[in-house]
């Protein structure tokens, strides 16, 4: 069953690496704002700026590999 399901996701990452990337970063800002705003009561807008520049380079690096293959 856990295989399979990595199966899924491996096969999703090959024909949709752009859409991942974008799934990864919304799941991961969630949970990362869930914490904080449990910790601390607040949300750190600096954050945001963080994983958006993270993204972009994972998408240009996504997008530079594809266009050498």
């Amino acid at each position: 069953m856990f295989n399979n399901a990595l199966d899924i996701i491996k096969n999703f990452n090959k024909k949709h690496p752009y859409r991942m990337i974008i799934i990864i970063l919304v799941i991961a800002s969630s949970i990362g704002i869930a914490i904080q705003y449990s910790i601390d009561g607040r949300v750190i807008g600096s954050g945001f700026y963080t994983s958006i520049s993270i993204a972009l380079v994972s998408l240009i690096s996504k997008w530079n590999k594809r266009r050498k293959d």
